[in-house]
Formats: structure tokens, C-alpha cells, sequence
């Protein structure tokens, strides 16, 4: 089951509509059907000034249905309130503008089937990988990185409106997709809990200038195929994106006279091909995935380099394994980002980064209780984040969790870098 389904459990049925087991009865005209959830979520911060840094609520409603055999839809969209802005005075003006007050279209579209035919139009998140506390081959979608990576990767990523083409025959699938509107990654604001750090030398001030974002053009579309085959057992895919650096990358104009420095948000074209593959084996599922980014742009420290950014090619991959045995779930897993052509002036990276991730789950209680940990840590180094929660089902629609996020490791790690904001979090939700 993957994240979606385990905070919106009512909706599985609609989830899997689109490819149902092939044992299932056709679909028939459904009507409109409503569901969602409310959410009260708080975080207070473990280190020094201890303080609460999250009193959220949300409010999340979904109405789905189908017209016919051949075409369902859906729509989606939630809002959230965050109090915490109006009883503290922590952080800055332009923070509490961006995470006060928050309101998103979700997962809104139109699903058409035919024989080996799928189409879905609409706003959409396209999966082409599934990792641990890290995103490899899952490139499709912008990112809500405004709490990092600690939400659910179905929360994380931002809906893209686009098509979504598929063919399937027999054990071959293949996928075309087109994003007209491309979506930029979400991060903190300067000030913020997780507001990442910004490459600027000692001495100088800082302003920035207008974020340069792709207008929405034909010619700015991401497009982008994926051939899929099952041989022997082995699900094996390859793809191929013409997209954008969804992350911000700034352009740095240096003005030495009055010891000035303008960082201009940019996002350059990108071009990825990946690969990934998975084989279950006995009780255990291997899988890996393969990502080369060609001529990606990076910070430089070195205030000679022309617009502070230098471009070279970087290839991430990991190798895990599923193994899933009475109410036990577990995954293990270990990745690697290598920078082709690296230099030392490259902000905050190493020429080979090495993490490993750990997850374990277990249902007690006839499944009320599900105590959990996810560990991500960096192997070169201290930089680590562990991720001890639980959750209680009160009944079928109310839900309790309470966990804690802890980043440790040195200041310029990825997780390290914010060890002084490691939380304790409540959350309480009625799903309906």
C-alpha cells in the first residue's frame, strides 16, 4: 500500500481503477462520491529556543466517479491554516506569507480506457520510482520541500497538469507524457525551520533579484517516455525527460565596490535518462534504479566562475530490497550521487555521496498500532535522519500519530545542516 493509501485509506478503490486486477468485474457509470479528511498537526522543536514551530490544520476533500465503462475522474484539492504564525512572532514576514496560509489543487483529472489504451488529462503525479527518504528515479513531479523530506512522498510531490499516455500488450507497457505548465520545486524562505542555506561570501550583502521561472510556452513543455518489459520474472523499464532543474539554482552577480551580491533564482533546461528494475525473489523484492542528469548546473564557491554556476553531468542510482514477512514490512536500501568532471569549488557536494536507508514497520494490536522507523544516513559521514513514529487507529475514521524527526551530522551535510530543528510531532485526523 503505497503513501496515499495509508493517509486516505477510503480512496484505494479509486487509486486502483485505473489498472484493476485482471479478475475484476468492468466498470459500470458511478456517481459523484465524496471523501476526505481533517487534520490537526502540531511540532515543537527539541532544540535550543526549545519552541512550537507547527500548529496546522487541514482540510483535504476529494469528489471521484466514473461516466461510463471507459471514463471516471477525479478532483482534489485541500487548504491549510497554520496558528502558529499568529501566536508566536519566530519567524519572519515573508515566511509567514508562504506556510500561514496554503491552499493547493491536488490530484484533478479525467481517466479514459479502451481495450490496451489509458489516457489521463489533468492535474497529475507520474511515479517512475519509489525510494526510501531520497527521490531517484522519481523526477517527473516538482516538490513541496518546505518541510524538507519530511512529509509523505504523496504529499511532497506537486501535481503537474499534463497527459499521461499508455499502452500495454501482453508483458509490454509503454508510456508518453506532456507537461505543458512546468511546476518548480517549493523551499523554505529564508528564516524559515528548513530553509536551505544560500552560497554567499563572508563579506558581501545579499538581495535578490526576480526569479527567472520557464513561462508557460509550447516550447517550455517537459516531455518525456518510458518502455517497460517483464522478462523471467524481472520488471525492467527505461526512460527518457526533457524537463527542468525543478530545483533553484542561483545566478550570482557580484559587485565588489559596494560588496553586493545578487542571487537570481534560475531553473535551466535538464535532460535525464534512468533505467530501473525489480525481481521478487522468494519472499524478498531486489529492485535498483539509475538516473544520469546531463549538463546539470551547480553552485560554485569560486567568485571568478561567470554567474556562480558550473555545469557537469551527475549519475544517481540505488540498489534495495523489500522484504515483507507476517505483519513485519521492511526495506533496505543504499544510493549514490557521483559528479562527472567534480571540482572542489562545488557548494556543499562531495565528488561521490553514499546513503543508506532502513525502514521497518509492525502491525500490532489487529493492526490498531503501527510503530515504524525510517533511518537515512550518509555513509561517509555522520549525516543522518531518523524517523521513530506511531500510529493508532481510533475506530474506522480517527487516527492518531506521534513520532519524532532527528537530523544530526555536520553543517554542510544534508541533514546536518539543520541539526538544530529536529521535532516532536502530534497529528490527529478523521477521515470521512
Amino acid at each position: 500500500m503505497d503513501d496515499l493509501e495509508q493517509l486516505f485509506p477510503e480512496l484505494q478503490p479509486v487509486l486502483t481503477a485505473k489498472n484493476p486486477p485482471a479478475a475484476s468485474t468492468p466498470s459500470t457509470a458511478q456517481p459523484l462520491r465524496l471523501s476526505g479528511s481533517f487534520r490537526e498537526q502540531s511540532a515543537f522543536r527539541l532544540n535550543a529556543p526549545r519552541q512550537m514551530t507547527q500548529l496546522r490544520s487541514v482540510a483535504y476533500l476529494a469528489g471521484t466517479g466514473a461516466w461510463s465503462d471507459n471514463f471516471s475522474y477525479k478532483a482534489s484539492g485541500w487548504l491549510w491554516y497554520d496558528a502558529v504564525y499568529d501566536l508566536t512572532r519566530h519567524y519572519p514576514q515573508a515566511v509567514e506569507d508562504d506556510q500561514k496560509i496554503d491552499g493547493q489543487i491536488r490530484d484533478t483529472y479525467i481517466d479514459y480506457s479502451h481495450e490496451n489504451w489509458d489516457v489521463r488529462v489533468g492535474k497529475q503525479q507520474i511515479v517512475w520510482g519509489e525510494a526510501v527518504g531520497s527521490f531517484y528515479a522519481d523526477v517527473v513531479n516538482a516538490r513541496d520541500l518546505r518541510e524538507l523530506v519530511l512529509q509523505d512522498f504523496d504529499l511532497i510531490r506537486i501535481p503537474e497538469w499534463g497527459t499521461d499516455l499508455e499502452y500495454t500488450f501482453q508483458n509490454f507497457h509503454a508510456e508518453g507524457i506532456w507537461l505543458p505548465f512546468p511546476e518548480m520545486d517549493k523551499i523554505a524562505r529564508p528564516g524559515a525551520e528548513f530553509a536551505p542555506p544560500i552560497p554567499v561570501p563572508a563579506g558581501f550583502q545579499t538581495q535578490f533579484g526576480s526569479a527567472e521561472t520557464p513561462t508557460r510556452s509550447l516550447e517550455n513543455s517537459e516531455v518525456g517516455g518510458r518502455l517497460s518489459l517483464r522478462v523471467s520474472g524481472w520488471d525492467l523499464a527505461a526512460f527518457h525527460l526533457r524537463t527542468w532543474d525543478k530545483s533553484p539554482i542561483y545566478r550570482t552577480t557580484i559587485d565588489p565596490f559596494q560588496g553586493l551580491i545578487t542571487l537570481t533564482e534560475t531553473h535551466p533546461r535538464l535532460t535525464q535518462d534512468g533505467f530501473t528494475f525489480a525481481k521478487a525473489i522468494n519472499d524478498v523484492v531486489y529492485k535498483g534504479e539509475f538516473v544520469y542528469s546531463s549538463k546539470k548546473f551547480f553552485q560554485s564557491t569560486d567568485p571568478t566562475v561567470p554567474d556562480g554556476l558550473v555545469a557537469k553531468d551527475e549519475m544517481d542510482y540505488l540498489l534495495g530490497a523489500d522484504y515483507n514477512f507476517a505483519k513485519w514490512r521492511t526495506a533496505y536500501q543504499l544510493g549514490q550521487q557521483v559528479i562527472r568532471d567534480y571540482q572542489n569549488d562545488l557548494f556543499q557536494l562531495k565528488r561521490v555521496s553514499t546513503t543508506a536507508a532502513f525502514f521497518i514497520r509492525r502491525e500490532l494490536l489487529n493492526d490498531r498500532l503501527e510503530p515504524e522507523i525510517t533511518l537515512v544516513k550518509s555513509v561517509d559521514s555522520w549525516d543522518v535522519m531518523a524517523r521513530p513514529r506511531v500510529g493508532y487507529k481510533l475506530g474506522s475514521n480517527w487516527r492518531l500519530i506521534t513520532g519524532m524527526d532527528l537530523l544530526g551530522g555536520p553543517v554542510d551535510g544534508t541533514f546536518g545542516q539543520f541539526r538544530g530543528h529536529s521535532r516532536y510531532y502530534a497529528e490527529v485526523r478523521f477521515d470521512f
